[in-house]
């Protein structure tokens, strides 16, 4: 359960999921409704292929579905799909460093497409910390 207020109003969400791995494959599983309107489902694996992660998520939005993550910037969402890499570069005259690459995918109610490439890279040394 969670309470939150938004642009919107005041929205109060139930969540229901199940979550489970096999080896080095996690998979996950979930539904959340909003008592004032709305509901979604979303879905996920995520396993490693050799020193690179990978997460690949979908979520169906229904009946004007918004929360802080689905915040319906360009108008509301139907769907997400999302696809992330995740890294580490190996120590060379730098520190070893993770780097992610993040593709993100909304599908509008409107029928138009918003689509995000996002990427990190993170650097710590001499107890400094670097991030983009």
């Amino acid at each position: 359960m969670a309470s939150l207020d938004l642009a919107d109003g005041h929205h109060e969400y139930g969540r229901v999921g199940l979550r489970g791995f096999w080896d080095v494959l996690f998979a996950h599983a979930e539904g959340i409704t909003d008592r004032f309107g709305g509901s979604a489902v979303n879905a996920g694996v995520q396993t490693r292929l050799g020193p690179v992660g990978i997460l690949a998520e979908r979520a169906e939005l229904s009946d004007g579905f918004e929360s802080e993550i689905f915040r319906p910037v360009f108008g509301p969402i139907r769907s997400r799909t999302t696809v992330r890499l995740d890294a580490t570069v190996p120590t060379t005259f730098l520190p070893a460093f993770p780097v992610s690459v993040e593709y993100l995918e909304d599908q509008l109610t409107t029928g138009l497409t918003e689509r995000q490439i996002n990427n990190r890279i993170s650097l710590s040394a001499g107890g400094v910390a670097i991030s983009n």
